[in-house]
């Protein structure tokens, strides 16, 4: 490769993706020049939610992808010796004017490819760690990693794909100030070879892709963004930009990182999982007072669980292995399940056995006052009220309360005046 184009090395031939910018200050939220593809049009972060923006040591500019809640996946030779006190990053915008120091995302690490080769460009991958994770929303979203796709056919030679970045119109400018994105093609097949780059392009290592006739492709200023697949109408990410012989030529299409060839090294270094969860097991609900329902289950992983009845589809979301479903209707039943959610997919336990919400509790033997009684069926109490037991195996009026005689579900029928309801009340051993 005669000129690789990422990062562009002010006074010298060599350029690659990243763009160095003019000096500002070291604790400065702005940046003098904001690039973008080649032959793209502007572009947005609600259409490319996963699009991160780095600016290193407040001079290079480079891309990168969301690939977890905290975790930033961009090239190497972007990040290459730098700490990370020294990389500020962004995403969710798509005007340079949007960053600020309020949406900055926390950096708290930077890990580059311990066998990145800076000369030939292979292992041109590195990860940024974020202290602290980024919230979901329309314009922020991680894209999907490769896991199931077969690298030894993926991604095949005319797949189309998209980029996107904040890199050069052309190898010397002009600048742009909003996210670009464009359309472009694989151009070999994981074992072919690419354009006229000859034994510089290392397949194992590298995605080939652009436009063979050229006019369409990153520039400086694009390093570490994404190359991204549609797979069944999932966005999946195939490449890292990487580097290329200037930018947009004949037969010299820009050079990716081929992300199926390090996703080893991605689950190790980063800790994310390759593999959809298993389903929760052991999923047990039991009704408490309040119309509610603690749902129980074990995992074989940490990760993200939403729990769901059936009917009605109240949900309730947590990281831990409980979680209360709300709003449920005393009286009726229902059954749930957990799905565990990680970066990859999703899994569902099989239901639970049926549970009927209630709206109190209380053991066998235990005498339940009238005035909770009514409370719990939503009625007014007072000296004329009345109740009766519907359920008298279970429970029985008695004085001024209910006494529970057998564990089950005790509905009792309340009136005040015109005013009627039904308590039902969870009775347990």
């Amino acid at each position: 490769m005669q000129r690789l184009r990422r990062i562009a090395a002010l006074g010298s031939g060599l350029l690659v993706a990243g763009l160095l910018l003019p000096v500002t200050s070291a604790h400065s939220a702005t940046v003098a020049i904001a690039p973008r593809i080649i032959g793209g049009v502007p572009s947005s972060a609600s259409e490319n939610p996963w699009q991160g923006l780095l600016v290193i040591n407040d001079r290079a500019l480079c891309g990168g992808s969301l690939i977890a809640s905290t975790w930033i996946l961009t090239a190497a030779h972007c990040v290459n010796g730098a700490d990370a006190s020294g990389v500020r990053a962004w995403a969710g915008i798509s005007a340079m004017s949007e960053r600020s120091e309020a949406n900055r995302l926390p950096v708290s690490r930077v890990i580059v490819h311990p066998q990145y080769d800076s000369k030939n460009f292979v292992n041109d991958l590195a990860l940024v760690e974020l202290s602290a994770p980024w919230t979901p929303g329309p314009g922020l979203a991680s894209i999907g990693l490769p896991v199931a796709q077969d690298p030894a056919t993926w991604p095949a030679a005319g797949t189309p794909a998209i980029v996107s970045g904040w890199g050069y119109l052309g190898s010397k400018g002009p600048a742009a100030t909003v996210l670009q994105q464009a359309n472009v093609h694989v151009l070999s097949a994981p074992d072919g070879s690419c354009g006229s780059y000859g034994s510089s392009f290392r397949n194992v290592s590298h995605v080939c892709a652009g436009e063979a006739t050229g006019g369409i492709d990153t520039c400086q200023g694009d390093s570490g963004g994404p190359l991204v697949v549609d797979v069944d109408g999932r966005r999946v990410l195939a490449g890292v930009t990487s580097v290329g012989n200037d930018c947009a030529l004949a037969n010299y299409p820009g050079i990716y990182t081929r992300v199926t060839s390090f996703l080893p090294w991605i689950r190790d270094a980063a800790g994310i999982p390759l593999a959809a969860p298993a389903p929760p097991e052991a999923v047990t609900a039991v009704a408490v007072a309040g119309g509610r329902v603690v749902v129980s289950w074990t995992a074989s992983e940490i990760g993200t669980f939403v729990v769901t009845s059936e009917p009605e589809g109240l949900t309730c979301e947590t990281t831990d292995a409980t979680c209360a479903v709300e709003g449920l209707q005393p009286g009726s039943t229902y059954s749930f399940t957990v799905t565990a959610e990680n970066v990859v997919g999703t899994s569902t336990s099989i239901p639970t056995e049926p549970v009927t919400a209630v709206a109190g509790t209380a053991t066998v033997g235990k005498t339940v006052k009238q005035a909770t009684v009514f409370k719990w069926a939503g009625v007014p109490v007072r000296s004329s009220s009345t109740m009766k037991s519907l359920t008298p195996l279970r429970c029985k009026g008695l004085g001024k309360g209910i006494v529970i005689k057998q564990a089950g579900i005790c509905r009792v029928s309340v009136q005040t005046g015109k005013s009627r309801g039904v308590a039902v009340i969870g009775a347990a051993a």
